[in-house]
């Protein structure tokens, strides 16, 4: 039994050392990836966070666009039809408030063009200024020539094609955003999936990490108990077989020692009846 119990307590000595070497490496890797899960989601909500604050940008951007390419839509359209329509020497009302109208949206646009990186500033600055009095666009002599005539239709002309230009600018500025958003859409749900399927694999593996630094906890805690069993009941074997020892030797000795003694008596008893029997003898000689 002492022998069987020593060799299980140098089994669990080895185990629970094994066990604390494992959860102390286990405990770390467990920090290690709880840390990674939170940093994880964290990430995804940044990152969602951000995609948001984009996706406002482009709205607004988009409806800036939008509005700007509208407006210059409509102000090439009305600008278009008063040069083509006969001259006057002053626009009528009606005209004078589609030109006002119209104004105020190229005025908008120039606002949004002037942000842009390739805008240009002589642009800017002559529709400006042509635009400061929408009404000269119709303020023209009467159908007999003039001499202002020509330059006031080269003028126009110039102003029209800027409009033209910025329009220009404006469309491809929003195709352009467009396909920006379509491929920040597009980059923004590869990164989701790709945060998904590394949160997954690291809730997996946290989920085996606790489970496994659990179970190495119990059998920790087990097997510790059981070597204490095992040590606490390895004394008192260890002390029993001890006195048994000590009780055997006496034991031996007392029986050594009787046994000595009695071999002696029946020594002593042989030569006694030895010398009673010669003495017989002779008494019957005698008699004889």
């Amino acid at each position: 039994d002492i022998a069987s119990a020593e060799k299980r307590e140098s089994d669990l000595t080895d185990s629970i050392t094994e066990l604390n070497g494992r959860l102390g490496s286990g405990k770390v890797e467990l920090a290690r990836v709880e840390q990674a899960v939170k940093d994880g989601a964290a990430d995804s909500s940044k990152a969602t966070t951000v995609r948001g604050k984009e996706a406002e940008a482009y709205a607004q951007r988009k409806s800036d666009l939008e509005t700007a390419i509208e407006n210059l839509d409509r102000a090439i359209g009305v600008l278009g039809k008063l040069e083509s329509d006969n001259l006057r020497d002053r626009a009528s009302a009606a005209e004078e408030t589609k030109l006002l109208t119209v104004a105020a949206g190229v005025r908008h646009a120039l606002g949004l063009y002037t942000r842009l990186p390739a805008a240009k500033a002589d642009v800017s600055d002559t529709v400006k200024s042509f635009f400061g009095n929408p009404n000269a666009w119709v303020q023209m002599h009467s159908k007999t020539d003039s001499p202002h005539k020509g330059t006031y239709k080269t003028q126009s002309d110039a102003v029209l094609g800027m409009i033209k230009d910025m329009h220009d600018s404006f469309q491809r500025d929003l195709e352009d955003l467009l396909a920006e958003e379509k491929k920040a859409i597009s980059q923004f749900k590869n990164l989701m999936i790709t945060k998904a399927k590394d949160q997954k694999m690291l809730q997996a593996s946290l989920s085996k990490l606790t489970s496994q630094t659990a179970s190495d906890d119990a059998d920790l805690a087990a097997d510790t108990k059981e070597r204490k069993d095992t040590q606490d009941q390895l004394k008192e074997d260890r002390a029993f077989l001890d006195t048994t020892k000590t009780t055997c030797k006496t034991r031996a000795a007392e029986w050594s020692e009787r046994s000595r003694l009695r071999t002696e008596e029946l020594t002593g008893m042989q030569e006694a009846l030895t010398i009673l029997s010669e003495g017989e003898s002779q008494d019957r000689k005698s008699v004889v």
